[in-house]
């Protein structure tokens, strides 16, 4: 270093107050995602919707089993997933068998992806909870500001 080039002088660790730091990781877990029981609400509603989804995957396997019972499907049917739904792989000539609502087909037209018109009803019926995926569920569930 030059005569007039000085060090520049270390900077002061950051510090924050226990009580802030404290209250943050209640809040946030390791991955900075917010924590189900951060708040009352998002806890009860985090619950719920858990409860939803295992309803609804509940009923369809029920559907598929019927569906395979019945031989409306191809021998090696699962659920899967067609434009972010849940559906059941029938086959196109059993197509009407189930109602509800047609997502895709394969490419020889054999096989329709059908998802049961129950499944979409219990989906968009819990479809208040999904915000909790967006950054909207903040301003409804974060706890009350740091003072």
């Amino acid at each position: 270093m030059g005569k007039s080039m000085r060090p520049l002088p270390k900077a002061p660790p950051w510090t924050f107050p226990a009580d802030l730091i404290h209250r943050i990781d209640r809040i946030l877990d390791e991955r900075s995602e917010v924590r189900d029981n951060a708040s009352p609400e998002l806890s009860k509603l985090r619950k719920e919707k858990a409860y939803k989804l295992a309803s609804v995957e509940h009923k369809i396997q029920h559907d598929l089993k019927v569906a395979r019972q019945a031989g409306w499907t191809p021998d090696d049917a699962e659920i899967t997933i067609r434009n972010g739904r849940l559906v059941i792989p029938m086959l196109s000539t059993h197509k009407r068998k189930i109602s509800g609502y047609v997502h895709d087909e394969s490419a020889t037209v054999q096989t329709v992806y059908i998802e049961p018109a129950e499944i979409s009803k219990r989906i968009t019926r819990s479809g208040k909870l999904n915000m909790l995926k967006n950054g909207k569920s903040l301003k409804y569930f974060w706890p009350s500001p740091i003072s």
